[in-house]
C-alpha cells in the first residue's frame, strides 16, 4: 500500500521529464520539536524548500504536519541525502532531525 501511494505522489504534479526522476532516491525528513506549528508557517517553510529545490536537484513531492505534536514530514526526491539536506538549510536553516531512504517495496 505504501509503494502505490508513493508512486501515486510521484506520478502526480511531475513537470520534469518523468525519466529524469524515475531513478532518484525517496526520502522522508522529519522535523521535531517545533513549538507553536500552525498550517500557514508549515506552508511557508515548505514554499522556501520548493522554491530552493531546483538549485540542488531536489524535487519535494508532499508534506505533512501535526501542531499539537509539532513535527512536520517532507517527502523528496533527491540524488542523495546532502542535497535534501542542503536545501532547508539554504532556504530557512531549519534542519531536519532524521531523513530517512524510503524503499519503496516497504
Amino acid at each position: 500500500m505504501v509503494a502505490s501511494a508513493l508512486r501515486s505522489v510521484r506520478e502526480t504534479g511531475n513537470q520534469l521529464n518523468q525519466k529524469e526522476w524515475d531513478n532518484m532516491p525517496l526520502f522522508l525528513d522529519t522535523h521535531k520539536g517545533m513549538d507553536g506549528l500552525t498550517a500557514e508557517a508549515a506552508a511557508g517553510v515548505h514554499m522556501k524548500d520548493v522554491e530552493t529545490q531546483a538549485k540542488h536537484g531536489v524535487k519535494y513531492l508532499k508534506y505533512w504536519f501535526s501542531a499539537a505534536e509539532g513535527t512536520v514530514h517532507c517527502l523528496f526526491e533527491a540524488p542523495n541525502k546532502e542535497a535534501g539536506e542542503a536545501v532547508p538549510r539554504e532556504a530557512h536553516g531549519m534542519m531536519a532531525d532524521e531523513i530517512t531512504e524510503v524503499q519503496e517495496g516497504e
